[in-house]
């Protein structure tokens, strides 16, 4: 069964809630990594990106994290994506992201 990340989650607020200018995309990206990992959720895709772009939109799938110890093995898949966007300024990145 594929879940769904309801509308009131308190992952939605805590993705919005991440700070919106970066030195690195990258960066930003880890730490939203690492708050979807904090609420039981990780990336189905590896992040790949060329950061010396000026603009950059990417849709990353969800998946439950797993409660195996085998690093091979996946949770279940969501319905809904990591929605993660960058635009770059003189000096860092104005970085957006949210749940779809």
């Amino acid at each position: 069964m594929i879940m769904r990340i309801k509308a009131k989650h308190p992952v939605r607020n805590a993705i919005t809630s991440t700070p919106t200018y970066w030195e690195k995309p990258g960066r930003a990206l880890n730490e939203l990594s690492e708050v979807l990992g904090r609420h039981g959720f990780v990336l189905d895709d590896i992040a790949s990106f060329d950061d010396y772009q000026q603009s950059y939109r990417a849709n990353y799938h969800l998946r439950e994290r797993s409660t195996s110890n085998d690093p091979f093995h996946v949770g279940p898949e969501t319905e809904s994506m990591l929605v993660f966007m960058w635009y770059k300024l003189a000096t860092k990145y104005e970085v957006t992201a949210y749940l779809s």
